[in-house]
């Protein structure tokens, strides 16, 4: 979600209002989104054969950490 509100919302209005900071604020917002939409990728792609799962963001790394059980 923050990928819309910070990234590409501020991008189509800068454009709209010809203002290039506010276009670039979303273009910098996007690069960063973009590491939240590979832990997301990730989590989707993991395959497991435990019916419960718990993942919890990472406290200090990039990515996240998955708990299974059962």
């Amino acid at each position: 979600m923050p990928l819309f509100i910070v990234g590409l919302i501020p991008i189509i209005i800068g454009l709209m209002h010809g203002s290039i900071l506010i276009s670039l604020l979303g273009t910098v917002m996007t690069a960063g989104a973009v590491g939240d939409l590979m832990i997301v990728a990730k989590i989707l792609g993991y395959k497991s054969s435990r019916t419960k799962q718990l993942i919890l963001d990472h406290p200090t790394e990039g990515g996240c950490i998955i708990f299974e059980k059962g």
